[in-house]
């Protein structure tokens, strides 16, 4: 539909109309649908229908435009065809008063007699009028300390789910709403409300003579507010990404407009030359010769209007779209082809001045001022002196008219392909590609840039993020979104504050593992306070496996209560579920714990991470053989080895045995776990998923939900394809089982088994050393699944010893392995499908409005943001430290 000051034109080409009975058909289809604005003049009008048509240049053709014309009298409709031939026929159809949203045009080309010449110049001598008449001029990246001024005004239809404070029964953190957020103030291109006030300073008379002449009963145009004027103009060069793209065409590094729509890469870029101009149409070529192709290749004749980015010559009289397209233009010609700098003289919305940088000094002439042409709506350059004079050593290492926009352009594919792309490399990358070393503050302006053109910034993407979760849901259902919003005093309109997704396939794989769940928490790399919590298990080939994430604020015991309470009602919905939590010792989590019965016995257990219990310990007592033997006693399956160790450590340091013995040992020790861990003593494989994640973690949200989908999605396909080859292989356990048992297996044939008892099938087994330091002898009851050593226990899978013992009762030890380390629970586990969410034009609205919460503004010293994890005691290696520690002792 059109705009109320638009219009639509249909196009007719090629064919007759007729009319019979008073209506008008036409014997061809429309050719295209054009959308103008309702000030077109004639001449414009004839521009646009000759550039569709390929006219344009064809001095030998002459154009006839017809409009259908419909009236209503006394309730009959009637419809005819009334020739276009100036202004006053077309405002008859424009007026909005009159009704037409729609108009049909009829087209017929008059080739004229040899030698006459009455036809439609080229693009130099007419001007040029645009086809995208009606379009603003492409907004610059505004960005904001709170929210951007975009609005969702839709209806939701989505299948998310709520945990509002209603129905959230664990504690609350005090955070209020704040209805302090950031607005855009950019108010729209300029307009061509009357004559250009500037024309007088234009001196450029045979310039000015191209122009068409305005009609004196036109309206002034609705975009033309003049800008404000900046306040230096030496620094009045920078243009948005999407101009310099537009510009520089094949020369940047991601040729493509945000829709996603590609550049013809052979067409000059940064004006508008006459894309329709080759190939020509069909009926067209039949009758005479094509143009030919060097006439597209060369920039010749008339095609020096225009700017080519790939030969970099600027020249008088040459157009563009906008003030930031002849920026753009002289900033590329300027870098890339005269590597030579420039400063702003003079500027304004109407007019941009600039001359060479060292004029003074060098006494180099070189100049370019470009003028806006109301009546073509477009930016001329009327005045040039060229080429620089000046020796390109008086150029600053850094180039200065190198600006963050045009680093950004050439760095969109590497930032696409690798979010984490370092300062460092965006330096190296343009020192290579332009022989320039830019500083550190414009590499990073510039690689913010890029990550925001692609990505978004996190403002925009928040409010993105429930028309994207709807998306999710719609072609991947059965995907669960919760959401926890803090209210504002509009009604419909919500801030983020917690929002938590499971994907059905992971949700229905963790049927098929065994149940542990480990949980953490990781920083997200932005400017507001937020992190990102995730929660995985392990499946049959002891491989990760995402089940859930949630953006929160902080780590704090309503968040963690929250995210708890989210993966208890999706995956331990029954009673009789049992789990086992893994996690650090964060306060916030513990304490989380009370308000969730899921995770508390009998239904489930917390065990803590040993990793973090040693890294604790060793904090408080720095001592390095006492953290091994923490951590020896931790990991030990037997509880007589375990008292050992816990002696050894009491003769060391009676107080580090103390706050080890203050530490309930279920939680921490694998002897006394009672089999709920199932071998697990940390929570590497959540902090496993938190590293594949880490580019993502600089990313807006709803990319960051993106990837957690794309990479989920291919853990199931080359999982899927790994479990084919097991079932074809006829292996009746997944990998890491199967090579587990076949080790102990090998260990076992150098047992000694005594037979005790039939009924309770136990027996004792001597351990042959070795080492020379003597024999072992371990009780094993297979009826009981036990054996004094506590490996076939803690990790589920028989020891050496009940395999021996199977074997002299006529039994298979493998058919004591857990049904989830099979093969068939394995593809089970991947046996659910992803389906890719198509693009945002296909999402559909929801019925709320979300905006971030400028409150959670992160404020960050001086200096560079830490993004990688500290290191500590915990990653160095082991070996190494031992030594450290004997040689301090000697």
């Amino acid at each position: 539909m059109a705009e109320p000051n638009n219009v639509d034109i249909v196009i007719y080409f090629g064919g007759q109309w007729s009319n019979l009975n008073g209506s008008v058909s036409y014997d061809r289809s429309p050719i295209t649908l054009l959308n103008i604005s309702r000030r077109t003049t004639f001449d414009e009008l004839e521009y646009i229908l000759c550039e569709e048509l390929g006219f344009l240049g064809r001095t030998e053709y002459k154009l006839h435009i017809y409009f259908k014309l419909i009236t209503v009298n006394f309730g009959e409709r009637s419809e005819t065809v009334l020739p276009i031939k100036k202004d006053r026929d077309l405002k008859k159809f424009f007026n909005p008063r009159n009704g037409y949203a729609s108009i049909d045009v009829f087209v017929e080309a008059e080739k004229l007699p040899e030698n006459t010449e009455l036809g439609y110049p080229g693009v130099g001598e007419w001007g040029t009028y645009m086809s995208m008449l009606t379009q603003d001029l492409p907004s610059l990246p505004v960005v904001t300390e709170a929210m951007g001024g975009f609005g969702l005004d839709e209806n939701y239809s989505g299948s998310s789910s709520y945990a509002t404070p209603s129905n959230y029964a664990g504690p609350s953190d005090n955070a209020g709403p704040s209805s302090n957020v950031g607005q855009s103030n950019y108010a729209g291109p300029p307009s061509n409300a009357g004559t250009s006030a500037y024309n007088e300073e234009d001196d450029d008379p045979e310039g000015d003579s191209l122009l068409y002449n305005e009609s004196s009963e036109s309206e002034p145009d609705e975009v033309e507010e003049e800008d404000q004027m900046p306040a230096n103009h030496e620094n009045d060069d920078e243009v948005s990404i999407d101009i310099m793209m537009d510009v520089l065409g094949n020369n940047a590094d991601a040729p493509t407009t945000p829709a996603g729509e590609n550049f013809d890469l052979n067409m000059p870029t940064g004006s508008v030359p006459p894309y329709n101009l080759y190939p020509v149409p069909a009926f067209f070529r039949t009758t005479h010769p094509e143009i030919p192709a060097d006439s597209i290749d060369v920039p010749t004749g008339n095609w020096g209007h225009f700017y080519d980015s790939n030969t970099g010559e600027l020249a008088l009289g040459m157009v563009f779209k906008s003030k930031d397209h002849l920026k753009a233009s002289v900033q590329d010609f300027s870098v890339r082809h005269a590597r030579r700098e420039y400063r702003v003289v003079e500027s304004n919305p109407k007019l941009w001045k600039v001359c060479c940088k060292w004029d003074v000094e060098t006494g180099c002439n070189w100049m370019l001022r470009g003028i806006f042409k109301s009546n073509m709506r477009l930016f001329k350059i009327t005045r040039y002196a060229g080429p620089h004079t000046c020796l390109m050593n008086e150029v600053s290492v850094d180039h200065g008219n190198l600006g963050k926009s045009m680093i950004a352009t050439h760095l969109m594919g590497m930032v696409r392909e690798d979010p984490t792309f370092a300062i460092k490399n965006v330096r190296q990358t343009i020192k290579d590609k332009f022989g320039f070393e830019i500083p550190y503050h414009k590499a990073w302006q510039a690689l913010k840039a890029a990550r925001e053109q692609i990505y978004g910034t996190w403002e925009s993407s928040v409010q993105k993020l429930p028309r994207y979760m709807s998306a999710l849901q719609k072609w991947n259902p059965g995907t669960v979104v919760e959401w926890y919003h803090l209210d504002t005093d509009r009604p419909g309109l919500h801030m983020l504050n917690y929002v938590f997704w499971a994907f059905r396939p992971c949700i229905q794989g963790f049927r098929y593992c065994r149940n542990v769940i480990s949980v953490d928490g990781t920083h997200l790399y932005t400017r507001y306070k937020h992190k990102l919590l995730v929660a995985v298990t392990l499946d049959a080939n002891n491989q990760v496996l995402p089940l859930a994430f949630a953006l929160v604020d902080e780590e704090t015991l309503a968040s963690w209560t929250w995210f708890l309470q989210m993966l208890a009602r999706h995956f331990l919905p029954n009673e009789d579920d049992r789990v086992c939590l893994i996690s650090d010792r964060h306060p916030g989590l513990i304490n989380a714990i009370n308000y969730v019965p899921a995770f508390k016995f009998p239904r489930g257990v917390h065990r803590f991470c040993l990793r973090h219990v040693c890294s604790n310990f060793n904090n408080k007592y720095k001592n390095v053989q006492l953290k091994d033997l923490c951590w020896r006693a931790g990991s030990e399956s037997s509880a007589r080895k375990f008292d050992r160790i816990m002696e050894e450590i009491k003769s060391l340091n009676p107080e580090a045995y103390d706050w080890l013995g203050n530490i309930d040992k279920t939680q921490w020790t694998l002897a006394h776990d009672g089999g709920w861990r199932t071998g697990i003593l940390t929570t590497n494989m959540s902090e496993a998923v938190n590293g594949v994640l880490k580019g993502a973690r600089r990313l807006p949200i709803v990319p960051l939900v993106e990837i957690t989908l794309n990479r989920s999605a291919q853990y199931f396909l080359q999982r899927t394809a790994r479990a084919n080859r097991m079932v074809m292989d006829n292996q009746q356990w997944a990998d890491y089982a199967f090579r587990l048992f076949e080790a102990r297996q090998a260990e076992a044939i150098h047992h000694i088994v005594q037979k005790f008892d039939y009924n309770q099938q136990s027996a004792s087994v001597i351990t042959l050393s070795t080492t020379g330091q003597g024999s072992r002898t371990y009780v094993v009851k297979l009826r009981q699944q036990m054996c004094s050593c506590g490996k076939w226990a803690t990790h589920g899978i028989p020891c050496s010893h009940a395999i021996q013992a199977s074997r002299h009762f006529g039994m298979n030890a493998s058919n004591f392995i857990p049904e989830y380390f099979s093969t068939r629970a394995y593809k089970k586990t991947y046996l659910g499908r992803f389906e890719p969410v198509y693009g945002e034009e296909y999402w559909d609205p929801v019925h709320f409005e979300l905006v971030h919460n400028p409150t959670k503004r992160t404020r960050r010293g001086p200096g560079r943001d830490v993004t990688t994890r500290i290191r500590n005691e915990m990653d160095q290696p082991q070996r190494r430290a031992r030594q450290q520690y004997q040689a301090h002792q000697t």
